[in-house]
């Protein structure tokens, strides 16, 4: 039988990680809104679309800037406003690379592949709650999630040089999907149970929420695209 706790208990719990949730979901959300910003204007700004911004090179560029920036980041001995400052940045690459990418899809797709992301999103939010309450922990998650993620990001770059059958495709999208939805049920596990309220555990939990949603967002655009 599963346990859970008491009500009183649960309730105690929030309004011990409230000023911690407070600044993971307002990060978030200024994080977010940033990055839709910057995709908005490289949506509308033609002049942008070169030979690099079309190539492999940016995805790569990317990928190097995410990763020190992330490494920078969830360092020890730096200021909230210097984490921020770096945030602020790794939203912006991040928004350039989403604006490139999504020039190829219809204002229709985008809507609704947002749609869908801030649907998933949201579910996942509250089981993760729910979770919680019922006392859960998901600590031994954590070695799947990194072996899984491994061997999708092996999958991704192999598939820029190795022709990937259709059905493969479809199916790996679909695995992307649902990895990156589980990771909202194990963050949200972490923050609500491991995290807390330090400057450095709100920019790691709303990175980790952040991340969740723009892989779900790019995997939304994938599976609408066929």
């Amino acid at each position: 039988m599963l346990k859970k706790y008491n009500l009183d208990v649960f309730k105690n719990l929030l309004v011990k990680k409230r000023d911690l949730l407070k600044c993971v979901f307002s990060t978030l959300l200024f994080q977010v809104s940033v990055t839709s910003l910057v995709l908005y204007f490289i949506r509308r700004n033609n002049y942008l679309n070169n030979s690099y911004f079309e190539g492999l090179k940016l995805p790569i560029t990317v990928i190097i800037i995410n990763t020190c920036l992330i490494f920078a980041m969830l360092s020890k001995n730096m200021e909230f406003n210097h984490r921020f400052i770096l945030f602020v940045l790794f939203s912006i690459v991040n928004g350039v690379l989403l604006g490139v990418v999504t020039k190829y899809f219809s204002i229709n797709i985008i809507n609704a592949a947002l749609a869908s992301t801030c649907l998933i999103f949201i579910l996942f939010l509250i089981v993760g709650f729910v979770i919680v309450y019922f006392k859960i922990d998901l600590s031994w998650m954590r070695v799947f999630l990194l072996y899984a993620l491994l061997g999708y990001i092996i999958y991704l770059i192999a598939s820029y040089f190795i022709p990937v059958i259709n059905g493969y495709e479809r199916y790996a999208t679909t695995f992307g999907l649902i990895m990156f939805s589980v990771f909202i049920l194990y963050d949200t596990n972490n923050i609500l149970l491991k995290y807390s309220d330090t400057n450095i555990d709100c920019i790691r939990g709303s990175l980790s929420y952040y991340q969740d949603i723009i892989n779900i967002f790019v995997h939304m655009l994938r599976k609408r695209r066929r």
